[in-house]
């Protein structure tokens, strides 16, 4: 994971601590644009765990790892990827609620 992974799921997780506070409210130019980035954000590190996930599906078909290895991250993979597609989810509905994507 990158430091630009990293600060990028530390911003999601901050922004949905204060989620319940802008809900409601029609967000400016400039919090739709920071709202707008973070699911960009969230969206491409969901990409790079997805393309990790074809390398390793690529090296179990050729036989470089063993089905368990292959198990293991597959599972670790589907963990990650959920909780992800749950927060973009849940980014969307602000940006719609709050009307950034009008």
């Amino acid at each position: 994971m990158t430091n630009r992974n990293v600060f990028s799921l530390l911003f999601v997780f901050l922004f949905f601590g204060c989620a319940h506070v802008t809900r409601s409210a029609t967000h400016s130019k400039a919090e739709c644009y920071d709202l707008l980035k973070q699911i960009v954000a969230v969206q491409d590190y969901r990409n790079d765990l997805s393309t990790k996930m074809h390398e390793t599906t690529v090296s179990y078909k050729h036989d470089e790892i063993s089905l368990e290895d292959f198990r293991k991250h597959r599972e670790e993979w589907l963990v990650k990827e959920n909780n992800l597609h749950h927060q973009v989810n849940e980014m969307y509905n602000m940006a719609y609620g709050t009307r950034c994507l009008e």
